[in-house]
C-alpha cells in the first residue's frame, strides 16, 4: 500500500510497503516527466525493460505516468520524485 505525500519545492515522497520479497508496481498518474527519481533503481528506457528488472522506474509518455517497480523487504521502500 503506497503512502504519498508532498515534499518541498512540489516533490512527492511515497512509501512503499508490500509483502516481504515479492514485486510490485506503482503507478502515478497523470503527471509529467520527473527531473529524477531518488531511491528508486534505474531508469528503465520503458515498461518492457522494466519488467525485466528487480527494481526501478520508467516514465509512459502515452498515459503520462511514473511506473515504480519495488521488491519489498523488512521496511517500507522510501522514494523521493522530483519536478
Amino acid at each position: 500500500m503506497p503512502r504519498i505525500w508532498k515534499s518541498g519545492n512540489g516533490n512527492l515522497r511515497m512509501s512503499l510497503r508490500g509483502p516481504k520479497g515479492f514485486s510490485g508496481y506503482t503507478t502515478i498518474a497523470p503527471v509529467p516527466l520527473p527531473r529524477a527519481l531518488k531511491d528508486a533503481g534505474a531508469k528503465a528506457d520503458n515498461s518492457q525493460s522494466l519488467d525485466t528488472m528487480r527494481e526501478g522506474w520508467c516514465y509512459d509518455d502515452a498515459i503520462q505516468a511514473i511506473i515504480v517497480k519495488s521488491t519489498w523487504g523488512e521496511s517500507p521502500a522510501s522514494l523521493l520524485v522530483e519536478w
